[in-house]
């Protein structure tokens, strides 16, 4: 017998026609575990800040049985703020949400949050109230590390007090297994109807790219974190000694103009290319016409853009970045290089850009982590609950 009805908390949900993509792995995720339930209740609480002046307005919607509801509450307190406040922020959060489920009737028998802070103290809270089983899956790993080091009791308390954890990078497996022993490694996945091959040469010829030269292929946010600035550095050293590869960076973000001078001053216009925001059929067409998909991050807890890559066949130059280690765990899927180092990161570049890569072997390889795979791993832990409660 399983649970009928399951409550989602996310900090952020796309919208129906995913315009805004915040949380895109929490809806992909969902897309196959509704299958496995009456009702699937998605609350992703809009902050007044997110909403009044950063414009950014969310409006309820429904799918097959999937109901989302975008409440709007106060500001999240930022991470200077007393841990005593931070508490009174959450009974706050919990009243809110409590109104938003007796308004809109909404039933549940499970609750699963995505992320500790604040979804997981969150659906603590509610536990207190409707005595529902809850699983956290913690996709952060700065987050988490700095958490970690300062035993921060937001994290420590919601951890021991869930049912269960489950992690998405298989290295912090015993940190959580020490403070709950109901802890999981299950990684996070992709989406087969959104992410599919198709021949090289017709999707470049859509985006009207050359189909001589080599091209290179990165996406993600324009941040510090993403490592941007060292594949420029890179770019420099690879157009020393190839005159035939492109590099297109796609993603939005706070160092957009920054990374643009970097561009611009290194004289690479020509070579490197930001592309901004792309849609999800851009995305696709944009790993099927690359030869190498780049990761530079400094950081990651999965990286799910390389799984993606990799789904399309295309070999991935990654750095140690905490996630990519677990994924990229053969040169047969692609290389690693150790991050902030542009000149490692160039020579692996190129050494892939001269290997003939088994593009049969990458997909089946990548055929581990697809969503429906993962939403299996998922749900049995769904099934070891309702067994449990009923011991």
């Amino acid at each position: 017998m399983r649970f009928k009805k399951l409550l989602i908390l996310s900090p952020a949900f796309p919208d129906e026609m995913n315009n805004s993509i915040d949380g895109i792995f929490v809806k992909e995720q969902v897309g196959c575990i509704k299958d496995y339930f009456e009702e699937v209740h998605v609350i992703a609480p809009n902050t007044i800040w997110r909403k009044y002046l950063q414009k950014r307005y969310f409006e309820n919607y429904s799918w097959d049985n999937v109901h989302v509801y975008y409440p709007t509450v106060a500001n999240l307190p930022q991470p200077y703020i007393p841990q005593q406040l931070k508490k009174l922020w959450i009974k706050k959060l919990t009243w809110d949400i409590q109104n938003l489920i007796k308004s809109e009737l909404i039933a549940f028998d499970l609750i699963h949050a995505h992320y500790t802070w604040y979804p997981g103290a969150l659906a603590i809270e509610l536990k207190k109230s409707y005595a529902v089983p809850v699983v956290i899956t913690e996709h952060t790993h700065i987050t988490l590390r700095k958490a970690l080091e300062k035993r921060d009791p937001n994290f420590l308390d919601t951890w021991q007090k869930s049912d269960a954890i489950i992690c998405v990078n298989q290295n912090d497996l015993s940190k959580f297994y020490y403070y709950n022993n109901k802890s999981f490694y299950i990684p996070n996945g992709f989406d087969e109807k959104k992410v599919k091959e198709f021949d090289k040469t017709k999707c470049r010829e859509k985006l009207g790219l050359d189909r001589e030269i080599k091209i290179l292929f990165s996406l993600g946010t324009l941040s510090e974190v993403k490592g941007h600035s060292f594949l420029i550095e890179a770019m420099k050293e690879i157009t020393r000694k190839r005159k035939d590869v492109l590099c297109l960076i796609a993603g939005s973000g706070p160092l957009k103009e920054k990374l643009q001078r970097k561009i611009d001053d290194s004289q690479l216009d020509d070579q490197v290319k930001l592309k901004g925001f792309v849609t999800n059929e851009q995305v696709c067409l944009l790993m099927n016409a690359c030869d190498i998909f780049v990761l530079p991050s400094l950081s990651e807890s999965f990286g799910i853009v390389q799984v993606e890559a990799l789904a399309c066949g295309k070999p991935v130059v990654a750095t140690r970045n905490g996630g990519s280690e677990e994924i990229i765990i053969s040169e047969e899927y692609g290389y690693l290089v150790e991050t902030r180092n542009a000149m490692q990161l160039a020579e692996k570049i190129i050494q892939a850009l001269d290997k003939n890569w088994n593009e049969k072997v990458i997909r089946e390889y990548a055929s581990n982590f697809t969503w429906e795979k993962i939403s299996k791993e998922i749900v049995s832990i769904y099934d070891d609950l309702k067994e449990g409660i009923h011991e």
